[in-house]
């Protein structure tokens, strides 16, 4: 800032870490102070006003037993908070940002499998709002049981915050995700995974308002991934990524309900939709370690309502289903050639 307007800035920034590893007991503790006047030439920091303190501890155990070759207990907890802020550290006030607490198990077994749990347990400040009480339950599974096939699993529920800026909220939040890598031949490698993220409102987090019983929906998104690579030789080379994506997201909006003489604002149940396919194929040529040709393409397909678009017959593509219209489709080439000085 000196040569655009003449200020110049000095601040701060510490780093402290007290860290144990052993073969049973390991033990990490890091304390990070940035002032608010701390600034870094290469932009390498994002974020400065803020102190942040975090403990973690595990305990490793390696029975090599039967089916389990390993497991670790562990826990976890800290808080971010202003720099200037002058905390009771019994108490959350608004000089903190987010504080947490999380136990986890994670245990390996035979088979190249890992299995993993955690708990979670926090309090948030939001754009000035305090969410206390988010809480989320974490499960995952990875294996790869052979060599031609290896599956996975994640499953994530619980309180977390839904973060509009307008107006913030606290929804029951499940996240899961299925994935798969298959190898039929030696040539070819199938990826393909689903995952889909749904928040539920719960009734209203600061106002007393009914919502007859049931939860508000805030929105419901899935997405369908699939990545194919196929090996024609030592040099050639192709990969095609197809992805389906679908998303619902609702909102209300107070509209005028005349009845007779009277005139009353009553909320509307607003569903906004988005689908969209993209369909990603890569051709490389490798020449050697230092030298590769690449050609592709991208093409993204929006799903069209007819009735928001009456011409939309005279697009000019379409993929199988007549209500998806191409959005945009683009084709590069590039070529890598190190030289050495």
């Amino acid at each position: 800032t000196v040569d655009l307007d003449g200020e110049t800035y000095w601040g701060d920034a510490t780093y402290i870490s007290l860290e144990r590893n052993g073969r049973r007991w390991n033990f990490d503790m890091d304390y990070y102070g940035i002032s608010p006047t701390f600034r870094t030439d290469d932009g390498f920091n994002t974020r400065n006003d803020y102190r942040s303190i975090s403990v973690w501890t595990g305990l490793w155990n390696r029975p090599n037993k039967k089916w389990i070759t390993n497991w670790e207990p562990s826990i976890s907890f800290g808080r971010n908070w202003k720099y200037d802020a002058k905390l009771d550290v019994t108490k959350y006030d608004r000089g903190a940002f987010d504080e947490w607490f999380r136990t986890e198990v994670y245990l390996e077994t035979r088979m190249q499998t890992e299995i993993s749990m955690n708990y979670l347990n926090s309090q948030e400040n939001f754009f000035g709002e305090n969410f206390p009480g988010i809480s989320r339950f974490n499960f995952y599974i990875n294996s790869k049981f052979s060599e031609i096939a290896g599956i996975g699993f994640s499953l994530n529920t619980g309180t977390s915050i839904w973060r509009n800026r307008d107006n913030p909220d606290l929804g029951y939040n499940k996240n899961y995700e299925i994935w798969g890598t298959f190898k039929p031949t030696e040539r070819l490698i199938i990826t393909p995974s689903f995952y889909r993220s749904i928040m539920d409102r719960r009734n209203s987090y600061f106002e007393d308002i009914n919502h007859a019983g049931e939860p508000e929906n805030i929105f419901d998104a899935s997405v369908l991934y699939t990545k194919m690579t196929y090996q024609f030789s030592r040099k050639l080379h192709l990969r095609l990524i197809v992805q389906y994506f679908n998303s619902d997201s609702y909102s209300f909006e107070e509209v005028e309900e005349i009845n007779g003489s009277d005139t009353t604002l009553v909320k509307k149940h607003i569903v906004d939709n988005f689908k969209n396919i993209s369909i990603e194929p890569l051709l490389t040529y490798k020449i050697n370690a230092f030298t590769k040709f690449y050609v592709g393409m991208s093409s993204n397909y929006d799903y069209v309502y007819p009735d928001s678009n009456p011409n939309m017959s005279e697009r000019i593509n379409h993929l199988s289903d007549p209500e998806y219209s191409l959005s945009n489709r683009q084709f590069f080439a590039k070529f890598q050639y190190l030289f050495r000085m």
